[in-house]
């Protein structure tokens, strides 16, 4: 054992090894969706209509329907 490498086997064959590193997040994320592929937004009509937040107090909901009943939501 060592600080200094990892080791890994499988019973079955060889590995395949895929290293995705950053300096951001955001860098790991393109790196591992090059590999796995990219899924395309979904059309905005097949999204609906979303209304949450953790928690209402009783008159945010009433004012949340009363602006949805007068945008005709």
């Amino acid at each position: 054992e060592s600080d200094d490498y990892y080791y890994f086997y499988a019973n079955g064959g060889k590995l395949t090894y895929y290293f995705a590193y950053g300096p951001e997040i955001s860098d790991v994320v393109d790196r591992y969706t090059d590999l796995t592929g990219k899924m395309e937004a979904p059309p905005e009509w097949s999204l609906g209509l979303h209304q949450s937040k953790w928690e209402y107090k009783a008159d945010e909901i009433v004012n949340v329907a009363k602006t949805y009943r007068d945008k005709q939501i």
